[in-house]
């Protein structure tokens, strides 16, 4: 990982792999908890920015509008 001058890190697509496997499987535990996701975030913002990087991470579209 390499940090630039505007506080923004670059990571190698070995440090990028390893870091979406990690949160993809983070994601399912505690999604497939008998709680619903949400109900672990302070506001509607945060659970949605959640989502968002999960659907980044497949490779999907995040469209907000899907989501209200």
């Amino acid at each position: 990982m390499r940090k630039n001058e505007d506080d923004s890190v670059t990571l190698t697509k070995r440090e990028y792999s390893e870091l979406n496997k990690a949160y993809q499987k983070l994601f399912r535990l505690i999604s497939d908890g008998p709680t619903f996701l949400g109900d672990y975030c302070r506001d509607r913002n945060e659970y949605l920015r959640i989502v968002k990087w999960q659907c980044w991470l497949e490779g999907e579209e995040f469209r907000r509008k899907d989501w209200e």
